[in-house]
């Protein structure tokens, strides 16, 4: 990777907040600058915070530098089509903490299309043969509905 570094400009009118904290930082200024990775070029803004240690690119530019791809599958699949297994770590059961002071949310279940049904059936049968999915074993307060994607 290189850059070729321009006009360095003092003051920002973008407030920045670090994760999970409510304080802005406080921005010095920017610089834009021209990053070249892998024959992929991209001109971008990359602002300087006071007391600042580490260096972040934005998601924006990583993706456009063919650095990040979002929405991938949660299972690679073949040239076939067909999903391949995944790593199951079975035998650890997860505690979620949850605020008993809060009354829990049942939402009303969407219908599937009649015409989806037998697709849709197919799916759950093969993410709960990946055991990507397992069946619920016990009720819950807590209900959200299968959103169905086509």
């Amino acid at each position: 990777m290189n850059a070729e570094i321009s006009n360095f400009e003092p003051n920002s009118d973008i407030i920045f907040k670090a994760y999970g904290s409510n304080a802005p930082l406080q921005a010095m200024g920017y610089f834009s600058a021209t990053l070249n990775i892998c024959k992929v070029s991209s001109h971008e803004k990359f602002y300087i915070i006071k007391g600042g240690k580490i260096s972040l690119i934005g998601k924006e530019t990583v993706i456009k530098l063919g650095l990040l791809k979002l929405n991938l599958a949660i299972n690679s699949i073949t040239n076939d089509g067909k999903l391949t297994k995944l790593a199951a770590i079975k035998g650890i059961e997860v505690d979620i903490p949850i605020d008993k002071k809060i009354q829990p949310v049942s939402q009303p279940l969407r219908r599937t299309p009649i015409p989806l049904e037998e697709a849709v059936d197919k799916k759950l049968d093969a993410l709960l043969e990946s055991d990507v999915i397992e069946p619920v074993k016990n009720h819950t307060g807590w209900v959200s509905p299968m959103v169905i994607i086509c």
